[in-house]
């Protein structure tokens, strides 16, 4: 199958009753994507009802990527026969593809004021680990209102910032912010390659994984800049970072990769034995219902 053998990430479905209301702030709840490379099945989690898999609205089709919007649900669906994933629309149980193309697309991104898309796309060559990791992976927008797609250049980790007319991504060795009408860009920091970093869309905040100091340090995002704030220790290397509101949440994994750490920075965490040994967390995306 396509997504087990490219990639074999699984996502998983948290709840916040599931892994503690200490963790997670009240009326949320969390997805997150296991992988080494982001392709795979998604699958809901709950700590109560164990593991089961996302539905996908249609048949033969694999959830890779999920996001709600009200009554609207956007899924990033993977053939089972080809390297390729598409974003379908779902509203009443009508099921709509908004793209048609050949690439894989991941780590999708949406925003509700512009109706706008964004992720990551590539087209390996070959079905080995290698071909994937070897990509040179290009970020993109699509808008659901024209149907066009836009390029924004080589890059990873897209997050729409200032009323989705920016988008926030890493690429090469910095932190930049695009701007989705003109395409022109503004470098923030500096940035080590897959180092992990969130933005808060409340407070402006930006937060950047040290790995010289082992913190984590927050930036106030103003316009097309950005100023050092505060740092936080933190005992574990994060894989992933994430803001709910204003509060940040973190993924880490033991040793021996058995175990995934849930936690607040600074705060309370939760164990959770990771099903799909040797995968790490890759993606966790926190929502308010």
């Amino acid at each position: 199958m396509l997504l087990a053998v490219a990639a074999g990430v699984l996502g998983w479905r948290f709840f916040t009753g599931g892994i503690g209301s200490n963790i997670l702030p009240k009326n949320t709840h969390a997805e997150m994507v296991l992988g080494f490379v982001p392709a795979g099945s998604a699958f809901s989690f709950d700590i109560k009802d164990g593991v089961a898999p996302i539905a996908s609205p249609l048949a033969d089709m694999q959830v890779m990527d999920h996001v709600k919007d009200g009554d609207t649900e956007y899924y990033l669906l993977g053939n089972t026969g080809a390297y390729s994933s598409n974003i379908y629309r779902v509203v009443g149980g009508e099921v709509v593809q908004l793209t048609n193309s050949a690439t894989l697309k991941f780590d999708l991104a949406y925003d509700s004021s512009t109706a706008t898309f964004a992720y990551m796309a590539g087209t390996p060559e070959g079905t080995s680990f290698d071909a994937f990791a070897g990509t040179e992976w290009s970020l993109a927008m699509f808008s659901e209102t024209s149907g066009e797609r836009t390029g924004l250049g080589v890059g990873r980790a897209p997050t729409f910032v200032n009323g989705g007319t920016q988008v926030l991504m890493a690429t090469g060795g910095s932190l930049v912010l695009v701007d989705v009408y003109t395409g022109e860009s503004n470098e923030l920091l500096e940035l080590e390659l897959n180092t992990p970093f969130a933005v808060s869309l409340q407070s402006s905040t930006v937060a950047i994984f040290n790995h010289e100091t082992n913190a984590i340090d927050y930036f106030t995002l103003s316009g097309t800049s950005a100023s050092y704030r505060e740092s936080d220790m933190v005992e574990d290397v994060p894989l992933t970072l994430t803001f709910a509101g204003d509060t940040l949440i973190m993924t880490s994994v033991t040793d021996d990769r058995s175990s995934i750490h849930v936690s607040r920075v600074g705060g309370p965490s939760v164990t959770i034995e990771n099903p799909a040994v040797p995968f790490v967390p890759q993606k966790l995306m926190i929502t308010y219902e």
